[in-house]
């Protein structure tokens, strides 16, 4: 291993400002954000995430590919790398368990216009959800679809939160994700012949009888209140559901109803 910058107080101003990485507003004031653990960092690598720094602990490490990782990160003359003591890497640790890697990435900041999307593109657009794990859980799941895009609007809670990318298991860096609001939204839907569905149990036509073969947009709303009244009174959006035999149970948790949905999709395209 070569010789890395050495910090082992858990009072050192880094490990300070690592933890504090952990809110929302320090995360956006900075615009920058932490990645944790080794198959998120791969994953971060391999889908081009802008990382600035690096820390890590021996002491964590699971395996002989922590080491080659870091030795192949430190390669790169912009990065930064910090070797930490256990106590400080767990100041600095998100996780009970921490398994000794921390880097920190810069912020993507991209809007629809980026998006690149094929001819008949299948898109999940998330309006106000509001559980981190709920969000990463869903862009796992369209990652795992293969859909082409994901678009965010009226968030509540943080792309970038610690939650939200361990929930994601990395597809965060995979997913082309953006943020709108839901005007420029609707307005790119039109613009690109995309029709809008919207995931409802107050729909009367149900998901199999959906076509989404054609440039599609899946809509889901908050655990709490689903759809907004922007999406759920507009003319142009398909309202559809998945049929309930349960006796007492009439919704599915938002990233269980986006995995049907997604796979319907995946079927009809098939």
């Amino acid at each position: 291993m070569p010789s890395f910058a050495e910090i082992t107080s858990p009072q050192n101003p880094r490990v300070k400002d690592l933890a504090r990485l952990k809110e929302g507003k320090h995360r956006r004031r900075m615009g920058v954000y932490a990645i944790e653990g080794i198959r998120e960092l791969e994953r971060a690598i391999a889908g081009g995430a802008e990382i600035v720094t690096l820390y890590f602990c021996e002491d964590c490490w699971l395996g002989d590919e922590y080491a080659a990782l870091v030795e192949g990160m430190a390669q790169k003359p912009e990065l930064e790398c910090f070797r930490m003591s256990l106590a400080a890497f767990e100041k600095a640790s998100n996780r009970e368990n921490p398994d000794g890697l921390i880097a920190v990435a810069r912020m993507r900041r991209s809007g629809l216009a980026d998006l690149k999307l094929g001819q008949a593109p299948l898109i999940m657009l998330i309006e106000h959800v509001e559980k981190p794990g709920n969000l990463g859980t869903l862009l796992r799941s369209a990652d795992a679809a293969g859909a082409d895009a994901v678009i965010v609007t009226d968030p509540v809670t943080d792309l970038y939160s610690p939650q939200a990318i361990r929930a994601s298991q990395g597809s965060i860096f995979a997913m082309q994700t953006v943020f709108a609001d839901n005007a420029q939204a609707k307005a790119f839907f039109k613009e690109r012949g995309i029709h809008a569905v919207a995931a409802t149990p107050d729909a009367e036509r149900l998901l199999w009888d959906t076509d989404m073969k054609a440039p599609v947009a899946l809509l889901l709303g908050s655990e709490a209140d689903g759809l907004s009244d922007f999406w759920m009174k507009d003319a142009d959006t398909v309202r559809a559901k998945i049929p309930m035999s349960g006796k007492s149970a009439d919704s599915l948790n938002v990233s269980a109803a986006a995995a049907i949905f997604l796979f319907e999709a995946v079927r009809q395209r098939r």
